[in-house]
């Protein structure tokens, strides 16, 4: 049998390999590399197809936990650490990467920089592997900058572009790195609390001394301490992982115009669902265990489980949920509506962990296997429709379904999978999601489930109404429509199929087995289930009979693409005032500008008039720096 260290590891060193690759290739005759043919392909076949391949053999060894330290400084180790939890996260990393990989060779075959791009995509990648493989809070927080450098230079690609939208593009990603320097503060002092309390940067470590008192208390007791730690790493992977309302990075309002919408549709579903956007999500996921723990310390027998970030994490994501539906409901860009989607299921896997239990966890976990392909399989569709007719406004899109039957029929499987509709398998996972809130013990959890279940609903009717306006619609201009290329068709298909069979999958495994649940986290959870279909005879029920009912509802309101019943509602006052808000971004853009691209706009031509009036201003600071040294003089006595 390989060894699973070896394998993560090579996880490691292909990404890295795959950037002098990169470079190498770019020197390739320019003819024959600006084709596509040589560079893209040779990225995909030598680079991305061998870490999907590598991730799937060490899923057959998820339950050998192996551990792989080396000497690097006085006190200080690195290596290599695969858990279940990091298997997982590896496997669904590389699998997305590799589909949307696929779908970019066609997206931004026109694309004259694409060296720059695949540099980055790959370099993402890599700090990826790097993260979820570290055996210590360094090599960890390491990952997360990394990726967050990378996703920055990602999010300007299009910098360069004339006017505004090359301005825009360079604000987006100006905004998406200051939340993350944000998020990165807030984790490094998390972490820096953890390796002051506990006096090592081990995981392995932390994990065996957690129910420890602790070497140095940082606030009152020990479980003052622990709460310190857990609600910097929460609220700093909350952030990360743009569940934090205020500081949402992935989606803005229409007015101002700079947000993750201006980068490559690709860049966008591979940051949001596979990338940064689970970030947080993973970092959650690695100190779950010690977080939810309901044992006691040893000695002291205090207490050493706490609510507070549960709660903290159920609020911030149900209020990110209500912000999302927002966006969804207003929004008119077609780019901002499939990150919204995209977020919007990263949301529901951290209400699975606000349960703060195991069932949660894995159905939070389950959730990101099931639903996440779901999001990307949607941004694959509508990004087929962007790339053929090169237009994102939804208002002037229609009529897709004669261009493409075999597209729509896809799309109408994709749909009622992001619906969790029964068989299709995210209806497990959203099952499995609610059954988890609802056997809560932290205080709130059902009123969190209960506005869980109405922004389901809501993302519910805005996707079929959406989906309905662009292939049954009428197109009202006249558009030439770019043949659908068998490159993108591929990868539509595959994750549809995976969407589709991933229901009878799971029945074939011996679904609601806890067994083969609590392969995922490396824990045996009992279900409980009242059958296999239903995990409680009345919770359910009720959420697929709403389902079921929102979507053929919404499919009737919208079947011609119109939907006038509703567009009359929309022109109300009533209607009006929250669709300016969210237009405005509810109003939070404004804070942004005035914070933080004013200033930066003034020192920008404060640096440029100094480069022009260069020795009058070194004349001025000249002055200015005799007369602070005389003003010192005389203050402290020397006299003139």
């Amino acid at each position: 049998m390989v060894n699973s260290i070896l394998l993560a590891g090579l996880l490691i060193i292909f990404p890295a390999l795959g950037l002098l690759l990169n470079l190498f290739l770019s020197r390739l005759e320019d003819s024959v590399a600006s084709e596509g043919k040589t560079q893209d392909w040779f990225l995909f076949i030598i680079v991305f197809l061998p870490c999907v391949i590598i991730s799937f053999i060490l899923l057959s060894q998820i339950h050998t936990a192996a551990y792989f330290p080396i000497n690097w400084l006085p006190g200080l180790t690195i290596g290599i650490r695969t858990t279940e939890i990091a298997i997982t996260f590896a496997c669904i990393v590389t699998s997305l990467t590799a589909l949307l990989a696929l779908f970019s060779i066609v997206y931004m075959s026109d694309d004259r920089n694409r060296t720059r791009y695949w540099f980055f995509f790959q370099l993402t990648l890599l700090a990826m592997m790097v993260a979820i493989f570290s055996n210590n809070l360094f090599w960890l927080f390491g990952g997360v900058e990394l990726a967050s450098i990378s996703a920055f230079f990602l999010i300007s690609h299009w910098h360069k572009k004339s006017g505004e939208e090359g301005e825009k593009a360079t604000k987006a990603s100006i905004r998406f790195l200051i939340m993350s320097v944000i998020s990165d503060i807030i984790l490094l002092i998390g972490f820096s609390f953890l390796m002051y309390a506990f006096n090592t940067t081990s995981l392995f470590d932390i994990n065996l001394n957690w129910l420890n008192e602790p070497a140095r208390n940082i606030v009152g007791s020990s479980s003052s301490t622990r709460l310190l730690v857990k609600n910097f790493i929460v609220i700093g992977a909350l952030i990360k992982s743009a569940q934090f309302p205020v500081l949402l990075w992935t989606i803005s309002g229409k007015n101002k115009d700079y947000d993750l919408a201006k980068a490559p549709l690709p860049i966008a579903s591979y940051l949001v669902s596979v990338t940064i956007g689970i970030l947080g999500l993973f970092v959650i996921s690695l100190f779950f265990p010690l977080f939810s723990t309901t044992e006691l310390e040893v000695g002291t027998g205090l207490i050493v489980f706490h609510n507070a970030p549960f709660i903290i994490i159920g609020w911030f994501t149900v209020c990110t949920l209500l912000v999302l539906v927002g966006y969804l409901l207003t929004t008119n860009n077609l780019n901002r509506f499939i990150i919204g989607l995209a977020t919007a299921q990263i949301s529901f896997s951290f209400l699975g962990i606000s349960s703060g239990n195991n069932l949660g966890f894995t159905a939070a976990i389950f959730q990101l296997l099931i639903s996440t392909p779901a999001a990307i399989t949607l941004a694959l569709i509508f990004g087929q429709v962007i790339n053929s007719m090169k237009i994102k406004e939804i208002s002037r899109l229609g009529g897709f379904r004669d261009h493409s039957k075999f597209l729509y029929w896809l799309g109408i499987i994709s749909v009622v999978s992001y619906g969790g509709i029964f068989p299709i398998g995210t209806y497990f996972s959203r099952d499995m999601l609610f059954e988890s809130l609802r056997s809560s013990a932290i205080p709130s959890s059902i009123g969190i489930l209960i506005i869980g279940l109405i922004c389901n609903l809501v993302i519910i009717f805005a996707l079929v109404k959406t989906f309905l306006k662009i292939f049954h619609g009428e197109l009202n201009e006249e558009y030439s429509i770019r043949p659908l290329k068998t490159v993108s068709l591929t990868g539509n298909v595959l994750s549809t199929g995976w969407l589709a069979f991933a229901g009878i999958v799971l029945f074939y495994y011996g679904y609601p087995s806890p067994h083969m649940l609590g392969g995922i986290i490396g824990t045996r959870v009992e279900l409980l289930y009242d059958s296999a279909v239903f995990s409680n005879w009345i919770l359910s029920p009720i959420v697929l009979i709403l389902s079921i009912g929102v979507l053929i509802g919404s499919y009737f309101l919208y079947r011609d693409g119109k939907g006038a019943i509703l567009d009359k509602a929309r022109e109300s006052r009533i209607v009006q005032l929250p669709t300016i808000a969210f237009d405005n971004g509810l109003y939070l853009d404004n804070i942004y500008e005035f914070v933080v691209f004013q200033p930066i706009q003034f020192l920008s031509k404060f640096f440029a008039w100094t480069r022009v009036k260069a020795p009058f201003v070194s004349i001025i600071w000249a002055v200015l720096a005799v007369v602070i040294l005389v003003s010192i003089f005389i203050l402290t006595g020397g006299g003139i």
